[in-house]
Order: C-alpha cells, then structure tokens, then sequence
C-alpha cells in the first residue's frame, strides 16, 4: 500500500501514485485506495490492491490519459462497431437498460471517473464527440460494444511433455483504431487467501477478456452466436472473467466450480469461454442468456484421452455446431498422431495459435504454466499480433508487483 504520497519505489523502477495524496476532497473511503504503474519488457504492467472503488479510482488516474484517447477514438468511429440499424442515440439507453451492474461493478465504474477527474480535471474529462463531460454510463455503454472474433488452445500430457500450454488470439475489427494501451493488469483480490492475476489487456478500462492467476488458471473470452432469448438483464463478459478469478480456488474440483460459477451470473452475450488449468487440464464452458437450457451454461469437455482443447466462435455442444476454418486448422494440428513432436516450448504454442489468426488479430498470447511465462504481442495498429516479434514475461515478477 503506498497511500499518502507519490514517490517512486525500488525494484523496476515503479511509480506508485497514493490516491489520498491526489484525490483532494475524496471521501474517507477514498483516501486508502492506492495503485501502481511500471513497465516489464516495455509492456506497461497496472497493479491493483483495493477494493472495487480503490481500483477505479486508482486505474482512472494512473491511465487517465490512455483511457481518455481510446474514448475519443471509439467515439469517432462509433458507427461501425454498433448492431444493424441502431443509431448512437437509440444505443445508449437500450444497453442501458439490458447491462447488470452489480454494486460492486458500479462503484469502480464511478471511481474510475472521479480518477480522471483528479488528474486531468473537470475540463479534461470533456469529450468532443459527446459534448459534455464524460459520465460512467458513457464507459458502460463503451464496454458493452465489443464483438471478438478470437480463437485459443490448451494442450496438455503427452501433447506437450511438460505441463500446460495455453495459445490464445483475440481477433476485433478496427485496430487501426487502438491507441498506446495495451498493458498487463496485475490485482491482488480483497481476500488475501485468493491468488493474485493478471490481465493481458489492448485496452484501458477495466473488464478482462484474457487473465491468467497464479495457480495457473488461465480463461480467455470468444464470442458465440445465442442459442435463443437472452435474460432480461445480463452482466459483460469482463466484469464475470474477473470474478470468476476472485471466487475460485484450489480446494474443490475447477469444472464444477465454473460450472457453479457461470449458471449463477446471468450473461449479456453469447459466449464461448476457455478454462484452463495444470490440474484439469482444459474445457469451453459455453455460455449465453438463454437460461431455459441448462440454465444458460453447458460444459465441453474433451474426449477420453484426448489432451487438447480447442476453440473458436460457435457452440460445439450447446448449438449445432458450424463450419469454422479457424477451428478446423488448430483441431487437425492438435490431434496428430501421439508420436508427433510435443508442443514444448512458448515458440511451439506461438506456431500453432499463428495458424488461427487473422489480419485482425490484436492480440497473440502464448501461457507456459510450467515456469509461469507468457508470450505476447500486441498489435502497433498496423500489423497483426501474430506478425509482430512477442515478448516473453515472466508472471512471478507480475505477481510480485502486488505483494509489495
């Protein structure tokens, strides 16, 4: 906790901003939030500590300047990402009214915005393309946009001779859109007893859609077309990854926990996620609002034996499923024959997860859980992910940053 000043701490280098020192006339419950800002290998890695409204608040201010130009630049171009034949105008209010905010969600949301505040002052918080200053319900109906394309593996056993291999591409239209945010967000849960995690992120605000924690739990999130209606009011996919990583543990078996998890947590979109882990191996977990089948969740597992899972952006077992190139190439690799070379190395899941991506590709991610590294790369805007030289991280050092 570095509350009360604004210095600079040992070990990499890191900025550590104490939100009492920058709030000014912040609430007594504001006053003992804190984060930190720093950089692994050039990536800007974002340490939080608090409580929902601390980690708002301390998010808003350390990145206020990221989040407010990736705004502007969705703002520009709002058009092209919102469903066929809603306006801007008709979009707010109907997300509005169909998004879960949950208390705890709401008070980051809002922490968030006073960060801003404080750093870039009310006049800094005035977007052009709304007119007036921002609002949470301006962030909201921003995080409920996305659409990701995406595809991942994990292989496991005999398919990588050496523990858990996770690859995973985050595919979305209009990368030449993003700005300089991409980061690793890095949080320790209020409860002490849940293992930290962190996020590998192309954006600034919260909501994770790939998080790996230090048991080795790694989830990623991939679109999946509804199998009928959706519940009157869902939650965003972000928000629910996020939980999901302050909620599980060690003691009781990983599939019943999501499965448990994911039937309590009413969800917006259709979705297909990716589980993973040294213990369990991996399974999809595919998920939508339609609560009258197997109130919204059914579980892919793999076959008997089979030591790979691999998925795209169609249910499997929830839906007929449908032809998909991108599933089909990481499928045919990952069953070759057992005598195949194992996939052993970051640069082996780097090969295989590159025969999934896209030109638009914004993220490619390789998890090696055996010595913690993840390999990763981001999009620069022009070129692919997949096509950029990754960098490799060491997650110990990640996780030490909320330790402090």
């Amino acid at each position: 906790m570095c509350a009360g000043w604004l210095g600079h701490c040992g070990g990499w280098g890191v900025t550590c901003v104490g939100v009492m020192a920058l709030a000014g006339a912040a609430s007594a419950s504001e006053t003992e939030l804190s984060g930190r800002l720093s950089r692994v290998r050039g990536i800007k890695v974002l340490s939080l500590t608090g409580s929902p409204r601390a980690n708002g608040f301390a998010r808003g201010y350390l990145m206020a300047r990221e989040i407010r130009a990736t705004l502007a630049a969705a703002g520009s171009a709002i058009g092209r990402f919102l469903p066929a034949g809603i306006d801007a105008g008709a979009f707010a209010p109907l997300m509005l009214s169909r998004v879960a905010r949950p208390a705890h969600d709401r008070d980051e949301i809002e922490g968030l915005v006073d960060g801003m505040r404080a750093w870039l002052g009310e006049r800094g918080i005035v977007m052009e393309h709304l007119g007036r200053a921002l609002t949470p319900d301006d962030i909201w109906c921003l995080m409920a946009l996305p659409d990701f394309g995406c595809s991942s593996f994990a292989a496991w056993g005999g398919r990588t001779g050496d523990g858990l291999l996770v690859g995973r591409n985050l595919d979305y239209a209009g990368k030449e859109l993003l700005v300089d945010s991409s980061c690793i967000v890095v949080c320790r849960p209020e409860n002490s007893r849940r293992a930290p995690w962190a996020e590998l992120s192309l954006s600034p605000l919260p909501g994770a859609s790939t998080a790996v924690n230090a048991d080795g739990v790694f989830i990623a999130v991939h679109d999946a077309k509804a199998t009928g209606p959706a519940s009157a009011r869902g939650r965003l996919r972000g928000f629910v990854i996020r939980d999901f990583l302050n909620a599980v543990d060690g003691a009781s078996p990983l599939r019943a926990q999501a499965a448990a998890f994911f039937r309590s947590q009413p969800i917006l979109r259709g979705t297909n996620f990716l589980v993973a882990s040294p213990t369990a191996g991996a399974f999809v977990v595919e998920y939508d609002g339609n609560r009258i089948r197997e109130r919204g969740v059914t579980m892919r597992t793999p076959s008997p034996g089979r030591e790979w899972v691999a998925v795209t952006n169609h249910f499997r077992r929830r839906a007929t499923c449908v032809p998909c190139g991108r599933y089909d190439a990481l499928a045919t690799a990952l069953s070759e024959a057992p005598t195949a070379r194992p996939l052993c190395s970051l640069r082996d899941g780097w090969s295989m997860i590159s025969r999934s991506a896209q030109d638009s590709t914004l993220l490619t991610a390789v998890y090696r859980h055996v010595d913690a590294t993840v390999l990763v790369g981001f999009t620069d805007g022009r070129t692919p992910a997949h096509k950029r030289e990754p960098v490799v991280v060491d997650l110990t050092e990640v996780w030490k940053a909320v330790s402090r």
